[in-house]
């Protein structure tokens, strides 16, 4: 249990330092020694979001097929949260997956709906019972013996906003090969995609080309020395 406390907190300080976004809280997926680790973290702005009831429910809860995303506790820990309507735009859905709850999950959480439902249950933000704008938000949820395609995600980056802010979902998968962790924002490193390569791979050609260009330096320099003690 504490193993994978620990891994959703190394996998959202990893998140927050080499992905900055624009969004005050971020979703980040990881997938981490066979399992599926889910993080939230950040601060909302719910000005511009109409507030609808106290009676919804937070958990660690996820179906790509209908834009549902949830941190935060499972089983009999669930939490009571504030219900928000007025989205401007989210996601109809960020995969083909089904519903399934979290093995594990903590924290406060946060709970998102998409706007692709059917009218009248539609899109909505559920945040902590009493929440605050500009509190911290933080949550986790851990799916075990599973990977992104297993839980039917499909990898990129989605939004949820309105007037005020918004939250991003960053299913981004690992760097790119030769990127290491710490250079995974671009320009200095191209964002993933799905085949595993940088969005504009080296031409296999140039680093021969460089060589070459390299070697016609020394020639040239060689050359001039040459002339320069037949003088």
């Amino acid at each position: 249990m504490m193993s994978r406390i620990l891994a959703a907190t190394a996998v959202s300080m990893y998140a927050i330092a080499v992905a900055p976004l624009q969004a005050s809280v971020v979703f980040s997926f990881q997938e981490v020694s066979g399992d599926v680790v889910v993080t939230s973290s950040g601060v909302l702005d719910l000005a511009g979001l109409t507030y609808y009831s106290d009676g919804g429910r937070l958990g660690a809860v996820i179906n790509p097929s209908t834009g549902e995303i949830g941190t935060g506790p499972v089983g009999g820990g669930i939490a009571n949260a504030d219900v928000y309507y007025g989205l401007t735009s989210s996601p109809e859905f960020f995969g083909p997956g089904g519903a399934r709850i979290a093995d594990f999950g903590s924290g406060s959480g946060i709970f998102l709906r998409s706007t692709g439902l059917a009218v009248g249950d539609g899109d909505a933000l559920y945040v902590p019972l009493g929440y605050s704008t500009g509190e911290e938000i933080f949550g986790t949820a851990v799916y075990e013996g599973t990977s992104f395609d297993g839980l039917g995600l499909v990898r990129g980056r989605y939004e949820y906003s309105w007037a005020s802010d918004s939250v991003i979902l960053d299913i981004l998968g690992p760097p790119p090969p030769g990127c290491i962790p710490s250079n995974y924002t671009p320009p200095k490193c191209e964002p993933w995609r799905p085949d595993g390569l940088s969005a504009v791979p080296l031409p296999a050609a140039v680093p021969m080309l460089l060589a070459g260009i390299g070697g016609l330096g020394f020639m040239a320099r060689r050359k001039r020395k040459s002339q320069q003690k037949a003088s």
